[in-house]
């Protein structure tokens, strides 16, 4: 799902206000860019193919780096953010 101009104004704003803009991890540019989507991260269960696992969904967003590709995900729900998953407001 593509994160709408409003949630994605949202998520930065909640990034700086938590603190949550160092610059890249691996190779220390400070321009950090949000991934235009929303994504879901699943628990993974050993001896479960991947393609079956079904239980708890993680609202996700991305953030990363344009000079060495490197993307960190921030969890929704402990940024107040999870309702903006759903398309309502947090």
């Amino acid at each position: 799902m593509t994160l709408d101009l409003e949630t994605q104004k949202r998520i930065v704003e909640v990034l700086k206000e938590k603190g949550a803009t160092r610059a890249c991890e691996a190779c220390g540019n400070p321009l950090m860019e949000l991934l235009p989507d929303f994504f879901t991260s699943t628990p993974f269960t050993p001896g479960t193919p991947p393609a079956v696992q079904i239980g708890k969904l993680y609202p996700t967003f991305g953030v990363a780096c344009p000079r060495c590709g490197n993307v960190r995900f921030h969890l929704m729900g402990p940024l107040g953010l999870l309702p903006l998953a759903s398309g309502g407001q947090p």
